[in-house]
């Protein structure tokens, strides 16, 4: 895979991804500035073509948005540290929504950004494999630093879990140790109890390649939406 980022030294490879057979890589990368446009390497042959190109024109509303590195004080380590992506047309004096969450879902980030919100990813919570309670203290963590900035609305705060983070999250509403307007979940592989007060409006989003998918968050959109609790679903 070096080879195929050589060519976008002075550009950006925003994400790439192997085929199946891992013998082509796709990414969606740019030469220089321009909009990124999806490339294809073949390993074999050792050759890179542009299979869908950039924008012919630049954007006009949507914009690259950095993130900035940023870190709070922690009550059992020294530091919690983050990456923050805020609203591509940020105006002093507005409050803007936040999503936050682990570090696995960044690919989002640039689009909530680009909508009118503030993106953040904890990065300890994105190394989960100490448990849910560091994953909940790192998010509860930057959450409370985070609500205090004027430029944040707290009213507007919504939680995102990609995989097993979705059980650490589960934990968090369970014992209402956070609040949030709504959640996002990636690919769950835990759902949050369903009870009124305990779960907001929800969106799912299950990407994989799971046969029980369709049905079971079917039926928990059903007794959700008994319960008068939104649970929109895309797959």
């Amino acid at each position: 895979d070096g080879e195929l980022f050589t060519p976008f030294l002075r550009g950006t490879v925003r994400s790439w991804v192997a085929n199946p057979n891992e013998d082509k890589l796709y990414a969606l990368a740019s030469l220089t500035n321009e909009p990124p446009g999806l490339w294809e390497y073949d390993v074999s042959l050792d050759f890179l073509r542009q299979v869908v190109p950039a924008a012919e024109n630049t954007f006009r509303r949507c914009r690259w948005i950095p993130s900035l590195a940023g870190w709070v004080p922690g009550d059992a380590k020294p530091a919690v540290s983050y990456h923050l992506w805020a609203p591509a047309h940020f105006e002093r004096g507005k409050k803007y929504p936040l999503v936050i969450g682990g570090g696995n879902a960044v690919v989002y980030a640039e689009a909530i950004a680009n909508a009118g919100g503030y993106f953040v990813a904890v990065d300890g919570a994105a190394n989960a494999g100490s448990g849910p309670d560091d994953w909940g203290k790192d998010v509860q963590t930057v959450l409370a630093a985070l609500s205090k900035k004027p430029s944040i609305d707290p009213g507007r705060v919504f939680l995102y879990g990609t995989g097993r983070e979705t059980d650490y999250l589960a934990e968090l509403l369970e014992h209402r140790l956070v609040h949030c307007c709504g959640l996002i979940l990636f690919s769950p592989d835990v759902l949050p109890r369903l009870a009124r007060g305990n779960v907001p409006r929800t969106l799912i989003d299950d990407g994989k390649e799971d046969s029980n998918a369709v049905q079971r968050l079917t039926e928990y959109r059903r007794e959700a939406a008994r319960l008068g609790i939104p649970v929109n679903l895309a797959f």
